[in-house]
This record gives structure tokens, sequence and C-alpha cells, in this order.
């Protein structure tokens, strides 16, 4: 368990701090002192590697020496990316050939509460991304599962570095970004959505497994908290998933709007 205090040299910052630039900025521009008490369970004997990220996402990545030491001796026998900062920014260049082919949604959180429980009722959903000859643009399906019906979603999509903007016909607006992962056969999406009815932010873990590893979902849940997200939705690994193509077995859903 990890507890954080902070004590004030200078004005208090604004907490709880929801993104990583705040962050850093509380602690460059306020010149705060942060002190970590971290408390051992018996059983765990150390530093757990969700507490090590959670300090890492309060610091800006700037944990003390001495807890990073323990805290990597800790998870000696699980590889994390060399840097574990860099968990909380975007790749910096997006492989296209690791991003095609399909993908099961994990888990995911996102800031819109009517969103979140529209999450909640489907049993899978699937991601296929395919590249044309330029790179730099995929097409997009997202098949959604709610019992026996299934919702095929087909956009355009295109990348820029890490950075990718959907093509929906003008309806709203939605871009984004990847971001790191140590899951080797994960792709982390965060999405800004912007429409009439609807401003989210919206974190995604999507894998070629149906489930991840216990530290490669708490790694995913600190990154959810250092956008000050919710407790992300996990779905059911044993709930089907639909057919990459329509079939006459399994009834369609039409397409929703946003608006």
């Amino acid at each position: 368990m990890l507890e954080c205090r902070y004590w004030q040299l200078s004005p208090k910052p604004k907490m709880p701090v929801k993104d990583i630039s705040e962050a850093s900025l509380a602690l460059t521009k306020l010149d705060l002192a942060l002190s970590l008490r971290l408390k051992f369970s018996r059983s765990a004997g150390g530093i757990s590697f969700l507490s090590l990220l959670l300090a890492l996402c309060i610091t800006g990545g700037r944990t003390p020496p001495q807890a990073q030491k323990r805290a990597y001796t800790q998870v000696s026998r699980w590889e994390p990316v060399a840097n574990m900062s860099q968990l909380l920014h975007p790749l910096s260049q997006l492989d296209p050939h690791h991003l095609e082919g399909g993908w099961a949604l994990v888990a995911g959180s996102l800031n819109h509460q009517p969103s979140m429980k529209a999450l909640k009722l489907r049993d899978s959903i699937t991601m296929f991304f395919s590249n044309s000859s330029d790179a730099s643009n995929f097409s997009y399906t997202q098949i959604n599962r709610f019992g026996d019906q299934c919702q095929y979603l087909h956009y355009n999509l295109s990348v820029d570095g890490s950075s990718f903007a959907f093509d929906v016909g003008g309806r709203f607006d939605l871009t984004g970004s990847f971001h790191n992962t140590s899951c080797p056969d994960c792709v982390v999406m965060r999405w800004i959505v912007k429409s009439g009815r609807r401003q989210s932010l919206d974190l995604y873990l999507l894998s070629r497994r149906r489930e991840v590893d216990q530290k490669e979902l708490e790694e995913f849940k600190v990154q959810l908290m250092c956008y000050g997200l919710p407790t992300p939705v996990v779905m059911n690994p044993t709930k089907e998933l639909c057919p990459q193509q329509p079939t006459a077995a399994a009834a369609q859903i039409e397409e929703k709007t946003e608006e």
C-alpha cells in the first residue's frame, strides 16, 4: 500500500493531479517535498509493483532511488519497460505491423458515466485493424457483442506517429494516441471523444489474448489513476466473441450515431 503526503512549501497545488504534465508542473514550479511512506504486508515483504507505478504517476517519474531499488528487486522476475515512467506517455512511434489484425478488449475506463454504463452492457468487444499500402491509414472494424447480437462498426483510421484520428463522417470528433505498455501482445489506446452529447477521455487495454496477467492489468490500472479515470470495466474472457464477418446466424444491431 502506498501513502503519499505533501508538505506545503509554497501555494498548495490542485489535487488530485489528473494528468502527467500537471504532476510535473506542480513539483517543479511549487518546489514540493514528497514523502513516501511505504507500508508492507508480511506476505508481500516489499514494495508492490502497483505501488511503485503509482509513485511514478504522482512524482512524474522521480521516485526516491532507494524505493526504485527495492521495487525492482520485487519485480525482478518480470520484465517491465526500461523506464517505467514511459508508461505515462504516448509511444514515440507506432509500428504499423504490430497493430494489424484482431484484438480483444480486455479492460477499459472513461470519464463519461453513461458511456461507462453502456460499456458494462457489452459481453465482448473485438477490434480489427487492416493496413493499406499507405502505412498511415488503416481500416478499423469494432464488433460489439450483446448476448446473441453483434454490432459492426466500420471506420477509417489515420495514424501520425503515435497519434490517430477516426474518420466518422463528421458526426463527432474522435482522436487519441497509442501509449506505452510492458505487455508484449497488448495495445493501450487513449481516446478523446467530443460530440454534442459527450465529452470524454477513454483508456482501453487491447490484447491478442482474452485476458492478461495480473501485473499487466495492475499496470493498466495505474495508467488509469494517472488520468483520473475510474476503476476499469474488465471484460469476461469466457464470453463469446462475434465473428469478424457478419453471418446469418448472428443477429446484427444497427450502428448508433453519436451527436
